[in-house]
């Protein structure tokens, strides 16, 4: 969706206050710690013991994967301190694989545990990777290769061939939380297309899919331990987190303090940010700076392979326009809370009469 830029508008870019850099400009605020805020959507206050159930998968491929996520969702419950974290093992004791199996596949409200069960546990987690795709490819691409001519002109002389390998995984799963005591589905949860690719020339990337699986994993149940139990951080934001840019371009953003009147599309881009703020949610804005008039907005959960583009929101360089405002306001809210945690102002600059 970006704009590309002929020479000559670069030129008349740069003279806008365009800065072809990965920093952002003058004009932000809001930085310093913010402390981020999380509650799930049921009942959780209701109930003090919590026991996570296998991982289930049906992918053999999955199961090392599958198992560290129950063993990561444990962990994380636990060192959250809102529930008593039952060992499976004592759970299991009391069931059989029947129960297990009707619990982990059905919602049912007459499903009722072995008596001495709900003692145990009064809440059960029920965890599944759904999708579990690994890639590791190779494709050879043709590459030209250059000399400089007698005078002094740089011709094509021939081609070579460049192998290019790809690691990459992508994850789905999902969560219920189910009451021990009737079978009842509490809440539920589903993560989809978790992952990344890496690619490199010559020889294939340092990290291998099954890695880039196992973050995606870790990704998953920082995901369902928010939708499970409250969370409370504190993150430090930076100014350059939140950018104005004309376009994106070769892994960089062309931020700007001043839009051309004549712009296309001004994109509003969250990007690196703290590793804290992994599955949180946030929400971008653009309004006018003194009449607080919403020209757009895009929400997003924070995932770690957002990488150096971060999450945008993209807003017609007409509705800027059409406004009737020079200065305008970028912003960066948390989810749930009335205050941005970042802002970035910038203005319009408009035509010579």
């Amino acid at each position: 969706m970006a704009v590309l830029l002929n020479g000559g508008r670069v030129l008349a870019m740069l003279a806008a206050g365009v800065m072809l850099l990965g920093a952002g400009g003058c004009g932000g605020g809001g930085s310093g710690v913010t402390v981020l805020v999380n509650k799930p959507d049921w009942s959780y206050e209701r109930y003090q013991r919590i026991a996570v159930l296998e991982t289930r998968c049906s992918d053999p491929r999955a199961r090392s994967h599958a198992d560290h996520l129950t063993a990561r969702l444990t962990e994380m419950l636990a060192n959250n301190g809102t529930f008593t974290v039952v060992e499976k093992e004592r759970f299991r004791d009391l069931m059989t694989e029947q129960d297990l199996s009707r619990l982990a596949d059905v919602a049912n409200p007459d499903s009722a545990l072995p008596e001495g069960a709900i003692e145990v546990a009064q809440v059960l987690v029920l965890p599944a990777l759904t999708t579990f795709d690994l890639k590791a490819t190779r494709v050879d691409r043709r590459q030209p290769v250059y000399q400089m001519d007698r005078h002094g002109r740089l011709v094509q002389t021939g081609e070579r061939i460049v192998p290019e390998f790809t690691h990459g995984a992508r994850v789905s799963g999902t969560v219920r939380v189910v009451d021990a005591a009737t079978g009842r589905t509490l809440t539920s949860h589903t993560v989809t297309n978790l992952g990344d690719e890496r690619s490199r020339s010559n020889r294939p990337p340092d990290v291998s899919p099954e890695d880039i699986a196992t973050a995606a994993v870790d990704e998953m149940a920082v995901e369902f331990t928010r939708r499970i139990a409250p969370t409370q951080v504190e993150v430090e934001f930076d100014t350059d987190m939140l950018i104005v840019a004309l376009e994106y371009r070769d892994g960089r953003y062309a931020t700007v303090t001043r839009v051309p009147w004549s712009a296309e599309q001004v994109i509003v881009a969250a990007r690196d940010l703290p590793r804290e703020c992994m599955r949180n949610d946030f929400k971008l804005e653009l309004e006018t700076l003194e009449g607080r008039r919403l020209l757009g907005e895009a929400s997003f959960t924070w995932n770690g392979s957002a990488g150096k583009r971060g999450e945008v929101l993209i807003v017609p360089a007409k509705e800027l326009r059409d406004s009737g405002e020079i200065d305008f306001v970028a912003k960066l809210f948390a989810a749930g809370d009335d205050e941005p945690v970042l802002t970035r102002e910038f203005a319009l600059i408009p035509p010579k009469q």
